[in-house]
């Protein structure tokens, strides 16, 4: 990852020898965004199926803004919708 790419990733089905890994996020550490939600955006990605994986990235007033925000303490989008915290307690790396 660079420094003009996402801010974070969520792969899937990726798999080394006879090893298939769950879904698994990198975070770009060239390109942080102001938010400081990639951890947690791109963890909705890996606990929803993946068919649903990117719904929640459009939504009205989430805490989840598609590009990340441009300037420090914007507060447009900032509630983790109930539905996104069950997807998140029920997801496979939850404990």
């Amino acid at each position: 990852m660079g420094s003009n790419n996402n801010f974070g990733e969520t792969y899937r089905n990726r798999s080394v020898g006879n090893a298939t890994f769950p879904p698994f996020v990198l975070l770009n550490t060239q390109n942080v965004s102001l938010d400081v939600e990639t951890l947690i955006h791109e963890m909705i990605h890996a606990a929803l199926p993946a068919a649903r994986a990117k719904e929640h990235d459009a939504e009205d007033n989430s805490v989840f803004f598609p590009s990340g925000r441009t300037t420090q303490g914007a507060t447009s989008h900032i509630t983790l919708k109930p539905e996104r915290a069950a997807a998140l307690s029920n997801a496979f790396f939850a404990i």
